[in-house]
């Protein structure tokens, strides 16, 4: 008697791109292929005497042993990236999605199906039952009709009539981005009003909103922002038509599908320069991708392999109390204000100090703003001096992400020194127009972005690319109001010094418990320490992590409180 459990059945990552390997050299021989239509040939030929009736069956072997090597070579294309599931066919299909789940498997499906791989049978008919059943389905047709600015002015003033029964969800429940507890809010008059899903589990749409699915020769290209936008939607419409979920997958289609898809890259990159002249948009745009990454590594593992949640987002801009109405106030922990170069001189250690802290578990984002007046107000030039070469060597490392703004790329404007040109191509490059108007120096909305590939002579490769108006904080608020509605910080400062000190006297995984604690400044639970996948934690469930809880409330580390369902924690 063993306690093999098939349902429990976990292999790893490695071990499944193995499998899909195997599966897909086992999927066809177009060598015997080839040779049984050359024998049939022959065959067919001896018994008519007729040498041109061999031409059929022969033509037949090599147009299937064609179609398998090309088969064949899509598969090896979509293994590289770490896609399987268009590959896994009967029981292996669907352990693998018992082990990952619906929406990761779909989200492999999804970008094989746009990338023209090939789907296995188990593939095609999962994805037409997800999109049936699970997801709210946005044609580019149908979508926009529904959407209110596509009615008629007085019919959408007519009050819709009262759902059947109401049953209120929380909204940023289903999300890792620990958003504030929102009611969420009916969609129209057409939607049922459905019961609270489990945590982890898209709020979907009603079945009546949800457009037929068509065959996947003849799918209906999913819209795009640009798409909705043109044809007079808001973000607060789209808000009102779909779920968080849905909206997080609008915006990264549309990311990935403007422009060859160099948005998406852009806010991977650990190392970022923003360059323009004074009203180009700068500070509006490294907001945008701040705020996009926060919402698109919300989920881990979404965006790409790997990725966690944001952590915190630090700004150090000595001209902050100029902008009145951006997001740095609003959003973020915001130093410098006022010309206070103390103040960023300091948040550039405190970097370097996580650069030298770091466990490869960061996950911080650091925008720098202003950055031309550095060389002028920042008396500590071996600080300065120092910046590129910490920045190039150790973001990527530490999985920090940097932004810088300028008004040009100059060594001098970037702090830098003689013998780091070079550096800077270690770092992906922004360029934004601006131009003068009878209302103002105005953006011109295009530009050019350096350093997001490199040819084989390692130099950095140049793309003209253009912003879209779905491209500024102001959206990503109307559209996330779930994240962003909230006018106090959301995130957490960094963790000061003397935090770091006392939890040095800490082992893990009591140490990275502890400190998360503490960041979050309230009581914790265990799935809120699940939900931030911390490495050293990949393999603790609920019971252990409240055993945690207890030891570091019995080491007067914190407190914990049995009173409620859950276990809750609360770091001293």
């Amino acid at each position: 008697m063993t306690n093999f459990n098939r349902s429990k059945i976990q292999r790893t990552a490695h071990d499944w791109l193995a499998i899909a390997d195997e599966a897909n050299e086992k999927s066809g021989n177009p060598t015997l292929v080839a040779t049984a239509g050359v024998i049939g040939g022959l065959a067919f030929a001896s018994l008519t005497a007729s040498p041109l009736v061999a031409v059929i069956p022969i033509g037949w072997g090599v147009w299937e042993a064609w179609k398998i090597n090309g088969r064949k070579a899509k598969n090896d294309e979509a293994i590289a990236v770490g896609c399987v599931a268009s590959i896994l066919t009967h029981e292996l299909f669907h352990q693998f999605r018992q082990q990952v789940g619906d929406e990761v498997v779909y989200d492999q499906l999804d970008w094989a199906e746009e990338s023209g791989l090939p789907l296995s049978r188990d593939a095609q008919d999962f994805l037409v039952w997800y999109r049936q059943f699970k997801q709210p389905q946005l044609s580019f047709t149908e979508a926009v009709a529904e959407l209110p600015a596509a009615q008629d002015q007085e019919q959408s003033q007519v009050p819709a009539e009262a759902p059947q029964q109401e049953q209120p969800q929380v909204v940023g429940a289903n999300t890792r981005l620990n958003a504030v507890n929102v009611p969420a809010k009916v969609l129209d008059n057409a939607e049922d009003t459905t019961p609270v899903v489990p945590t982890q589990q898209p709020v979907f749409a009603p079945p009546a909103a949800i457009a037929p699915v068509a065959s996947r020769q003849a799918a209906t290209p999913q819209p795009t922002l640009e798409d909705l936008l043109s044809k007079g939607a808001t973000p607060e419409q789209i808000v009102r038509r779909l779920n968080f979920h849905a909206r997080l997958k609008l915006l990264e289609r549309s990311m990935r599908q403007h422009e060859g898809g160099w948005l998406i890259s852009f806010i991977r990159t650990p190392v970022a320069l923003i360059i323009g002249r004074p009203g180009s948009g700068k500070s509006s745009f490294a907001g945008f991708v701040a705020m996009a990454r926060e919402l698109m590594f919300s989920i881990p593992g979404y965006c790409y392999e790997g990725v966690q949640p944001i952590r915190s987002t630090l700004v150090a801009d000595p001209n902050a109390h100029l902008k009145i109405d951006s997001i740095w106030s609003r959003r973020w922990d915001v130093r410098g204000s006022g010309d206070d170069f103390k103040a960023v001189e300091d948040s550039i250690r405190e970097m370097y100090k996580a650069f030298a802290n770091s466990k490869g578990e960061n996950w911080r984002q650091w925008i720098f703003d202003e950055m031309t007046a550095w060389s002028g107000a920042i008396s500590d030039v071996r600080l300065l001096g120092g910046f590129l070469p910490q920045v190039t060597s150790k973001a990527r490392a530490s999985l920090d992400f940097i932004i810088g703004c300028s008004h040009n790329d100059t060594l001098e404007a970037l702090g830098g020194k003689a013998g780091q040109a070079r550096l800077k191509d270690d770092m992906t490059s922004l360029y934004l127009g601006s131009k003068n108007t009878p209302n103002g120096v105005v953006p011109t909305l295009n530009g050019l972005v350096c350093g997001l590939d490199f040819d084989d002579h390692n130099r950095p490769i140049e793309q003209k690319i253009s912003l879209q108006s779905w491209m500024q904080p102001s959206f990503l608020e109307a559209m996330f109001p779930e994240v962003y509605s909230a006018s106090t910080k959301t995130t957490n400062p960094i963790i000061d010094t003397e935090t770091i000190k006392v939890s040095d006297a800490l082992g893990e995984p009591l140490r990275t418990i502890w400190l998360f604690a503490k960041e979050q400044g309230d009581w914790i639970k265990p799935p809120d320490v699940q939900r931030k996948n911390f490495s050293v934690l990949k393999d603790a469930n609920s019971e252990k992590i409240r055993q945690y809880f207890g030891l570091l409330s019995d080491m007067n580390y914190g407190e914990i409180d049995e009173s409620g369902e859950s276990v809750t924690f609360r770091a001293n």
